[in-house]
């Protein structure tokens, strides 16, 4: 439930105010495969999707899921993080789960 909130408040920071409340259609999606290993449970591999999208995401890999389904998404942080992001590694989740906690300390 934590995790849930910190992603939550995450989204919230990247609608540039426009947005205070949590999506009610929103769930938290594993970047890289959950069975992928350890870092794929590292909050730097979480980002919020919409629930269907993320469903329909499934066991894709990131190439599939950025160009089938994140790229459907109307939420401003899934649209920033694919501009961002054409490629998606283990040192990525790392390095964003740190940039992350700049953000929310």
């Amino acid at each position: 439930m934590k995790v849930k909130y910190i992603i939550n408040k995450m989204y919230c920071y990247f609608t540039n105010g426009k947005e205070e409340i949590f999506p009610d259609n929103g769930s938290i999606e594993h970047i890289l495969l959950e069975s992928s290993g350890e870092r794929a449970l590292n909050i730097g591999n979480l980002i919020l999707l919409e629930i269907k999208l993320n469903n329909n995401a499934g066991q894709a890999t990131y190439a599939d899921k950025r160009q089938k389904y994140y790229l459907e998404s109307n939420y401003d942080w899934v649209k920033n993080f694919i501009d961002e992001h054409t490629s998606w590694t283990e040192e990525d989740v790392l390095v964003r789960a740190k940039n992350m906690t700049y953000i929310l300390s």
